[in-house]
């Protein structure tokens, strides 16, 4: 599965960001949802490539410059929004499903990593630079699942006091940014709160009776339905 291959998981985004949109910024369905999983496969098949030993320097400022250039020309040329996640007033998201913007995000990303592989090895092999690097990497997967949950729990209750800066309402100024940025460690203590208890769902379920195993899968199988949009 080298470089060559990438491609094969890309055309479906590409076909559709071709449809027309509706008011609602939703392609016809038959090819929005089959587009999910081609669409975050891109990525990974690109991280499996590197791993084998295909993804070159040459490969890397291919997919630094190539991904670059098609995310500007997308941005400035067809009119994509700049945030990778859905911002309240805009018409359309590029993260459900991936649009061509989140791909060529993830390639100048991807190209970018590789290429400075080896000079970031060499800082990492300092003990003050690794041991926070290590600490962050063993709770990776607690950060992707549950971050948002974190940032709803200051959210949702911020909601009732009205337009809070940076918390709630459109990101439509350097003001509300920087707002956002003096929130991040409100988000970061309440996602580590989270995180404390949350792990316990991460590790195997060795002593998990039945019951609670069906539980789970219907919260699950709901839970796909609502991010599929069925429902």
């Amino acid at each position: 599965m080298g470089p060559r291959r990438v491609p094969d998981v890309a055309w479906a985004p590409g076909v559709h960001d071709t449809l027309p949109q509706d008011d609602y910024g939703t392609p016809i369905r038959l090819v929005s949802l089959p587009n999910i999983l081609p669409g975050w496969l891109f990525a990974y098949q690109l991280g499996v490539a590197w791993g084998e030993g295909r993804v070159g320097r040459r490969h890397a400022w291919g997919l630094l410059l190539g991904g670059a250039a098609l995310f500007a020309a997308l941005l400035l040329a067809f009119g994509y929004p700049a945030s990778m996640v859905g911002v309240p007033g805009e018409a359309r998201t590029n993260a459900h499903p991936p649009s061509l913007l989140v791909l060529a995000l993830a390639a100048a990303q991807s190209g970018a990593a590789v290429l400075l592989r080896d000079r970031l090895g060499r800082w990492l092999r300092r003990p003050a630079l690794w041991a926070p690097v290590v600490v962050v990497n063993l709770s990776a997967m607690t950060i992707l699942c549950w971050h948002r949950t974190a940032m709803l729990a200051a959210a949702v209750p911020g909601a009732y006091l009205g337009e809070v800066p940076g918390l709630v309402g459109a990101p439509d100024s350097a003001g509300w940014i920087l707002a956002r940025l003096a929130w991040l460690p409100v988000f970061a203590g309440l996602l580590v709160l989270i995180g404390r208890y949350a792990r316990g769902f991460e590790s195997p379920w060795a002593r998990t009776g039945p019951a609670r195993r069906a539980l789970a899968g219907v919260l699950a199988a709901g839970f796909a339905v609502f991010a599929l949009g069925l429902a």
